[in-house]
């Protein structure tokens, strides 16, 4: 305790409470006896509690102890990772759930997520807890069937959690954040709408753009539980982040979901490692932004990706933003295509774009649509 109490104090305090003392050869070292009715006194610990007792807690100085201070950052990346995209998908309107760790064979395979590399519990509590989750996917599902049986229109919801699957060392760990919308988007001054791909998209996007990763794409690809030809990877750095889409009808209808349902999954270690570090001040531009619309009709099959790439590629530093703002099918379109449209904002850092710039990079960015394309222009 760091209090210094004499050895003269120390005897008196315990004779006064019936010990017994007896001297030895080292100075300030007593053998004590204890007295029959104090059978709570068992260590040598207790004796000093009782020298204290008596003498006075208050007497005993406050003194802060002597640590080593760690240089390493208490927590680790992740741990802030975690937090800063919880506040991300926060301010988007996305709720949190929590979610457990297992779950049954059987929703595995409604799910069509079932694989061997799935880690096994050995002694489960019972057949709906015998697998640890490899996907948050299907306990999404169950979680959103439970919402709209009980009336709720819209179900947007996000975890951030681990996901577990076999390897020879055991099984392994990754922390993923994952996303699923389902339902109708509430507007007051529109009319109400289901949530479609572009939703899940947009928040995915922000998501990589606040966590500082700057070139990223999606990729299509297929995925046995989505819709055909609506997924996507996640890609940066040629490197697959994870995946979004649209669940396919076959798996709503093993948990009797009515509504389209979207879905994406990203592993938390792969995006910090395609954050870009760098961080560079642009100012802003003090001349003007033209802004030209972009409409055009492709096979429906055709991903909006492709259009968007070719549209930087060609207007290169002159492109400011370019923003897909409509798709549509139906008459007058014909079957089997669709209309994208498109807002390109032109703008120079050094200079008032003239007229006839403007107009002559705009037909270089329509010429090369058309030749990488082959679309047509409404």
């Amino acid at each position: 305790t760091g209090a210094e109490i004499t050895d003269g104090q120390i005897q008196s305090i315990l004779k006064n409470l019936g010990f017994e003392i007896c001297q030895t050869d080292n100075a300030g070292v007593f053998k004590v006896g204890v007295p029959d009715f104090r059978n709570d006194i068992d260590i040598p610990q207790d004796l000093i509690e009782e020298v204290l007792r008596i003498w006075g807690y208050h007497n005993v100085l406050t003194v802060m102890p002597r640590l080593r201070v760690n240089a390493e950052p208490a927590f680790s990346k992740i741990f802030y990772a975690k937090n800063k995209l919880r506040q991300i998908m926060l301010a988007q309107g996305v709720n949190e759930i929590i979610t457990y760790a297992f779950l049954s064979k059987k929703a595995l395979l409604k799910a069509k997520s079932f694989s061997p590399s799935y880690a096994v519990i050995q002694n489960p509590l019972s057949t709906e807890q015998e697998y640890m989750r490899c996907s948050l996917m299907p306990l999404f599902l169950k979680t959103i069937n439970l919402n709209l049986n009980r009336k709720i229109s819209q179900v947007n919801i996000f975890e951030i959690g681990k996901i577990y699957a076999s390897c020879k060392q055991g099984f392994e760990e990754t922390e993923v954040l994952a996303i699923a919308l389902c339902g109708e988007i509430h507007n007051d001054w529109q009319e109400h709408r289901n949530v479609d791909f572009y939703n899940l998209k947009g928040i995915i996007e922000t998501v990589l753009s606040r966590m500082g990763v700057k070139d990223f794409s999606f990729k299509r690809q297929p995925y046995d539980f989505y819709q055909p030809e609506q997924s996507a990877a996640i890609v940066s750095n040629e490197k697959n982040l994870g995946f979004c889409g649209k669940i396919s009808q076959q798996v709503l209808s093993e948990f009797d979901i009515s509504h389209p349902v979207f879905f994406a999954q990203i592993e938390i270690e792969k995006l910090l490692h395609s954050v870009n570090k760098e961080y560079k001040f642009i100012s802003l531009s003090k001349y003007p932004v033209v802004t030209r619309d972009i409409a055009i009709i492709v096979k429906e099959n055709v991903p909006s990706q492709t259009a968007v790439e070719i549209i930087k590629r060609t207007a290169g530093d002159l492109l400011a933003s370019i923003s897909l703002f409509d798709v549509f099918q139906g008459n007058p379109i014909t079957a089997g295509f669709k209309s994208l449209a498109y807002s390109v904002a032109y703008q120079s850092k050094d200079r008032t774009l003239t007229d006839l710039e403007i107009i002559q990079l705009h037909n270089s960015v329509l010429k090369a649509l058309t030749e990488q394309m082959d679309v047509k222009f409404r």
